[in-house]
C-alpha cells in the first residue's frame, strides 16, 4: 500500500522550529503517515506541490495578520508571518475544492476560520477565566473542552468532554460561514471548528501531536490520516 503523505506548509528553520516540526513528524508516524513539508517561497509552486499529498495538516505557528480579517493589528498581536500568510489560504481553498481531507491545529484552526470569513480576538489573556496559554503542561491536559455530541470530532475522539493542552493568546470571535463551533472551553472560547457538509474538515484550538501518551488525542490524528486513506 502505498504510504499516507500529509502536506504541512513550512513554518521555519529556527533550532525551536525543527524540535515543534519534530512533533508533527513523530505524531504522523505513529499513525503510520508520513509528513511532507510545503516550501512556500512561491505560492502557486506550494499550491501544486502540496496538493500531490493526502492530506493537508495547517500546523501552529506565528500570529495571523489581522488584515486578514479585515482588522487593525493592535499591540497585543504578535508579529505575522506574510509568508505563510499568503500561501496557506491559498493551499487550504484548493484542498477545499478537491474534498481531500483537512487538519488544523491552533493557528491552523485560526486560519480555516479567517479563510471561511471568520474573525479572531487578537488577545484573550485579560478575557480569560481559564489558564489558555500553559506551557509548562503543554504534553498533558490543563483544561477542559465539551464538545458537541453530534460532532465528527466527539465521534473521533468518543467523548463528548476531553482534556486538553492550551499554548494559544488569542481565539476565533465570529465563525465563519460554512463552519460550526462543535468544542468550548468552559469559560466560552470556540476550542474546534468542523467544515460543514464536508468529509474531513476539522480544526482544535489545542495541540495533539505534543500528547503522544493521551489516546484520545492520538485518536484525531489517526482518524485524520485513515480519513485520507478512504
Amino acid at each position: 500500500m502505498k504510504p499516507v503523505v500529509i502536506a504541512i506548509p513550512e513554518t521555519g528553520n529556527s533550532l525551536y522550529q525543527k524540535y515543534l516540526k519534530g512533533k508533527y513528524v513523530r505524531s504522523l508516524q505513529r499513525a503510520d503517515a508520513a509528513a511532507r513539508w510545503i516550501d512556500l517561497t512561491d505560492p502557486e509552486s506550494a499550491v501544486k506541490e502540496a496538493l500531490d499529498s493526502d492530506g493537508l495538516l495547517l500546523a501552529g505557528g506565528a500570529d495571523i495578520d489581522p488584515a486578514l480579517y479585515g482588522r487593525q493589528r493592535t499591540q497585543k498581536c504578535g508579529k505575522p508571518d506574510p509568508v505563510r500568510d499568503l500561501a496557506e489560504p491559498m493551499i487550504l481553498k484548493a484542498f477545499f475544492n478537491t474534498g481531500k481531507p483537512i487538519l488544523g491545529i491552533c493557528r491552523g484552526m485560526q486560519m480555516v476560520n479567517v479563510c471561511f470569513g471568520g474573525t479572531l480576538t487578537q488577545d484573550i489573556r485579560k478575557m480569560q477565566q481559564e489558564k489558555h496559554f500553559d506551557i509548562l503542561r503543554k504534553n498533558y491536559g490543563s483544561h477542559l473542552v465539551k464538545l458537541d455530541s453530534h460532532s465528527q470530532l466527539a465521534a473521533v475522539l468518543d467523548r463528548d468532554v476531553a482534556s486538553v493542552n492550551s499554548l494559544h493568546h488569542q481565539a476565533v470571535d465570529r465563525v465563519g460561514a460554512g463552519l460550526r463551533a462543535v468544542a468550548r472551553s468552559e469559560d466560552g472560547f470556540v476550542e474546534a471548528l468542523e467544515i460543514a457538509d464536508y468529509g474531513f474538515g476539522i480544526a482544535v484550538q489545542w495541540h495533539p501531536e505534543h500528547m503522544p501518551q493521551d489516546k484520545t488525542q492520538q485518536n484525531l490524528i489517526a482518524a485524520f490520516v485513515q480519513s485520507c486513506i478512504i
